[in-house]
């Protein structure tokens, strides 16, 4: 399931738990997937495929300094991979 996951197969769609006859969860929750096609639309998957990976890497280095603007260049690259 991860490696799927990792590989951009599938994606998490969502959780749900039971619900007892009081209104209150209970028991484990059950984790839905579906495929990234089905979560993105078809659409945005083809744009996807013509991005160049250095212009993805560029962006996403963007945006995580947004959300961490200490965060340095070349950690941010070893920690998505690259």
């Amino acid at each position: 399931m991860c490696e799927l996951q990792m590989w951009m197969f599938i994606t998490v769609n969502g959780t749900k738990q039971k619900i007892s006859a009081k209104g209150e969860p209970y028991g484990w929750p059950s984790t839905a997937y579906s495929t990234v096609e089905t979560w993105a639309g078809a659409q945005l998957i083809e744009e996807a495929i013509g991005i160049n990976p250095e212009d993805a890497m560029d962006e996403i280095i963007i945006r995580v300094q947004d959300v961490a603007p200490h965060a340095e260049e070349r950690r941010i690259r070893r920690f998505v991979g690259i």
